[in-house]
């Protein structure tokens, strides 16, 4: 009677197993199949889609809705941002697509798409 037996070797991550067969001591390569790619992140909406309308220089992304503080990061002229207006007259909360709050902009700068 033959008998297999799966063993996973430190080789598993790239998906590689080996079968011991007993009948004369062989080892057989055996491929499984490759994995299905982990599902794309969910996106969360947290406000609407804006174009960042600039004349030519990025906008800056500030930690807080004013001037007064150095800039955290800055929007490339025609990126899509997802934004909604904050509580400041004149600014915008900006989030990621996880949904996590990124920073403020001008709101004076943005194209509702």
């Amino acid at each position: 009677m033959k008998q297999k037996y799966l063993i996973p070797l430190a080789l598993a991550a790239v998906g590689i197993y080996f079968i011991l067969k007993s009948k004369k001591g062989k080892v057989t390569p055996v491929e499984n199949p490759i994995p299905e790619p982990a599902p794309s992140p969910k996106i969360v909406k947290k406000g609407e889609i804006y174009i960042v309308n600039t004349q030519s220089s990025p906008l800056s992304l500030r930690p807080t809705p004013s001037t007064k503080l150095t800039a955290i990061g800055t929007l490339a002229k025609g990126s899509e941002i997802q934004a909604k207006p904050s509580e400041v007259d004149g600014w915008h909360e900006v989030y990621g697509n996880d949904g996590v709050f990124r920073g403020y902009v001008s709101s004076q700068y943005l194209l509702k798409k």
